[in-house]
């Protein structure tokens, strides 16, 4: 058939421009020219394929990053768990710079990816009632890496995050930018629910407040073993 020969042409050439996005040579393609390629696989009625197409090539990319960047960054055992110093700290805080920077590169190049593909947005998503290209991005980003099945980076993430915390209640320095960056990151990625939530409040906060109620217990119970009643009242 002439039409799928033509949509299999037009969307080797649009996957491997994805591929190429994602390998930082976005300088070397023609986004003109992918444009028209989407826009006519939209005209055709080949959008379901178009959209199922991108899906795949994306998810594929973020399992390769999860096994070959994410993955070999987790701290070495028992970091998340127990204070060992500065060793354990830098381990962790080196995790959370890793997962920034993959996430800004996702982000960065999802924006590209959307431009490609703005007519397939315009029309096959609103008919089809799908998620915007951007949103389909941020919803894989989700399901491959923050919740990966195949790796325990959700475990690691929330571990670590919790540990930077408490070493920074206990007066240690940590790397701010990148604990702030871990959770803007969970507060833009939506709950897989209907309940709208974001993951932060999904899977992340009911943890810090329990650690923070612990924390302050502890806290509370040691001043007033070391002050009097008065002086408690001071801290």
């Amino acid at each position: 058939n002439p039409s799928d020969s033509q949509f299999n042409d037009n969307w080797e050439r649009l996957a491997q421009a994805i591929r190429e996005i994602h390998k930082k040579n976005a300088s070397i393609l023609s986004f003109e020219e992918l444009y028209r390629n989407a826009y006519n696989m939209v005209l055709h009625k080949n959008g379901d394929k178009l959209y199922n197409g991108v899906r795949e090539v994306i998810t594929q990319h973020l399992e390769e990053v999860a096994q070959a960047q994410i993955v070999p960054a987790f701290p070495v055992s028992g970091a998340g768990t127990s204070h060992g110093g500065a060793a354990n700290g830098a381990s962790g805080a080196s995790f959370l710079k890793i997962l920034k920077s993959v996430w800004e590169d996702h982000t960065t190049c999802m924006l590209m990816i959307r431009d490609i593909l703005m007519y397939m947005d315009r029309v096959y998503v609103k008919t089809a009632n799908v998620p915007l290209v951007y949103d389909l991005g941020l919803e894989l980003f989700r399901d491959t890496i923050v919740r990966s099945p195949n790796y325990s980076i959700q475990d690691h993430l929330l571990d670590v995050l919790l540990q930077q915390i408490r070493f920074e209640r206990e007066n240690d320095i940590i790397d701010r930018s990148a604990v702030k960056a871990a959770t803007e990151m969970l507060l833009q990625l939506t709950d897989s629910s209907q309940t709208g939530d974001t993951v932060y409040a999904a899977d992340f906060e009911k943890k810090f407040l329990e650690t923070s109620k612990e924390y302050y217990n502890l806290e509370g119970h040691t001043l007033v073993e070391k002050y009097d009643a008065a002086e408690y009242m001071k801290k």
